[in-house]
């Protein structure tokens, strides 16, 4: 068996959290690099790198700050519904749904937010599949609460942050439950009732939850 040489593995790990900086916001060379732990040259090397492929794009003011382009949604599109876990719980998220009458997600981590993968919508009744879906704040949306109650290591990095605040019961401040991040309550959303699947990888099951 071929084994990479570690100066190739490295740049590859390096390559692919920059990639996850950019997501979360632009980064000029010296930022990213600030960011990586590496000397400037290298960020600059990996974004000229990622530009030319076409996965970064360059702004033209003076800061010259690097942003994704619409090929890692693209990307990110084909690994969601080709994924072992959204196609397995495709019928799970369905017949929960179709019990309970109420609408069931299937949703993961992504930084301050989660994501949702699979939907399966009760009223009306629509297709089921994996796709990309709406991108919502972990603190304050039944689906984050329930993945931040079992993700111990994410719920911390995400209580040190400043949360923004989106009704008058969005919990942001000392008071926040630091076991369940504030109950399963949905302030973002306007619906009485809330149903989440989330799959946790610490505890290795799923857990569903509903609140009115």
């Amino acid at each position: 068996m071929c084994v990479a040489p570690v100066t190739d593995a490295w740049h590859v790990v390096r390559t692919l959290r920059a990639m996850e900086l950019l997501a979360v916001r632009p980064h000029s060379a010296p930022e990213l690099a600030a960011s990586l732990g590496v000397h400037v040259r290298t960020a600059r090397r990996i974004l000229k790198r990622l530009e030319s492929e076409g996965y970064v794009t360059v702004g033209r003011n003076r800061r010259r700050r690097y942003r994704p382009t619409m090929r890692i949604v693209a990307l990110a599109a084909q690994v969601v519904e080709r994924a072992d876990l959204t196609k397995a719980a495709v019928r799970h998220v369905r017949a929960l749904c179709e019990a309970l009458g109420e609408d069931c997600h299937l949703g993961v981590p992504s930084y301050l937010s989660v994501l949702c993968l699979v939907h399966a919508s009760a009223h009306p009744a629509r297709d089921c599949r994996p796709q990309l879906r709406e991108l919502v704040p972990c603190h304050c949306t039944a689906a984050g609460k329930a993945l931040l109650a079992w993700r111990q290591p994410w719920r911390e990095a995400v209580l040190t942050q400043t949360l923004a605040s989106f009704t008058e019961r969005t919990a942001t401040g000392p008071e926040r439950d630091r076991g369940g991040a504030g109950g399963g309550n949905d302030e973002h959303r306007k619906e009485p009732r809330w149903l989440t699947m989330s799959r946790s990888r610490t505890a290795g099951s799923t857990r569903a939850g509903t609140r009115r």
